[in-house]
């Protein structure tokens, strides 16, 4: 989808002489909302600023599972999570994809209990130990 391209919305010289007058204030409101609007749509909409949720980043020493995980966020929002994504992560700085199960509860949060890494061969494995891993998960209601 391209930007949203506008110019001035409302003019109330678009309209008769007797409706200015109260037309000019309303126009005001409208166009200033408007062109907000259009500018975060074009390059102002930021996740945590505009969307509900959270993000998280996880910056670890994987030594094993037993050790290492779980892995948890403290939930700050009223309404459970429904939605968890996996923005992105990183093993010892190189680009690597994970997957992990997660569950909520109220004490505590978000909880990740496995996290396993996916590559071709072998398809999926368990994280490799003393590596660092970057993991930045995106938690939506």
């Amino acid at each position: 989808m391209g930007k949203v391209n506008a110019k001035q919305l409302l003019k109330v010289e678009d309209f008769p002489k007797e409706q200015r007058q109260w037309l000019g204030g309303m126009f005001y409101i409208v166009n200033r909302f408007i062109n907000q609007v259009i500018g975060a749509v074009n390059s102002g909409i930021e996740f945590e600023e505009n969307i509900l949720g959270q993000e998280h980043d996880f910056n670890f020493e994987y030594v094993s599972d037993s050790v290492t995980l779980p892995l948890t966020v403290t939930w700050r929002l009223a309404k459970p999570p429904k939605s968890v994504q996996i923005v992105y992560a990183t093993e010892n700085g190189a680009p690597v994809i994970v997957l992990a199960s997660w569950r909520f509860t109220q004490e505590q949060g978000v909880i990740f209990d496995q996290v396993v890494k996916v590559s071709s061969a072998p398809a999926v494995a368990v994280l490799v130990a003393t590596s660092r891993y970057v993991i930045r998960v995106r938690i939506t209601p």
